[in-house]
């Protein structure tokens, strides 16, 4: 009997031995679990550029054109005296009249006294600088002619008639030192501003003539 039950115990040691072999084989023999490792995110490409559309370049505003002359102002210069005149631009238009008769009738430097005491008087009043301008040029002074030229210039830009005899004026100096273009380009500026300027067309219809007769 006593070997009967050591023989059961035998069995069932056996059998527990047995089984936590073959548990330990299952374990071992076990393939372990394929980790899958996750691929970095790909960045996203970076953005097309597209191109955008200039607009359209819009010029600038043509520069206005400045009315021209529609009748000649040759009259007296006293007779643009009335009663809201200031004195002093009075005594100046006076002064500027009085040379203007000196400088028709030749007397050249009469005519530049009383033109740079008009200037004194009224240093705004525009006519004594063109008409000292044309006594300088007709005394053989180009330099100074120029120069009134251009103050004159500067004070008649509103006055369309007064700017063509300035141009005029201007372009009979170029002419006379040989700068026919430069000549040529003022007496149109003449005729621009005054249609009626009869000086500056016939300087323009002499001018393909001079050009022929020169060497």
């Amino acid at each position: 009997m006593y070997a009967r039950w050591w023989s059961r115990k035998f069995a069932r040691t056996v059998a527990a031995a047995l089984a936590i072999a073959l548990s330990g084989c299952a374990h071992a023999t076990a393939r372990p679990e394929h980790v899958t490792q996750a691929r970095p995110a790909r960045k996203p490409p970076p953005p097309v550029e597209v191109a955008r559309a200039r607009p359209p370049e819009v010029p600038p505003p043509a520069a206005p054109t400045r009315p021209a002359a529609t009748r000649p102002d040759d009259g007296p210069l006293t007779a643009k005296i009335d009663a809201s005149t200031p004195a002093a631009r009075s005594a100046a238009l006076r002064l500027t009249e009085e040379a203007r008769q000196r400088l028709a009738a030749g007397d050249t430097n009469r005519a530049i006294e009383l033109l740079e005491r008009a200037v004194t008087v009224d240093a705004r009043l525009p006519y004594p600088y063109y008409f000292l301008a044309k006594a300088h040029a007709d005394a053989g002074h180009a330099a100074l002619a120029h120069r009134f030229c251009d103050r004159a210039a500067q004070k008649v830009a509103n006055e369309p008639y007064w700017r063509s005899r300035v141009d005029e004026l201007r372009g009979k100096l170029l002419a006379d030192e040989g700068k026919t273009a430069e000549a040529d380009a003022a007496y149109r500026r003449a005729l621009d501003a005054w249609p009626g300027n009869r000086a500056a067309a016939e300087a323009l219809t002499a001018a393909p003539q001079r050009g022929k007769e020169s060497p």
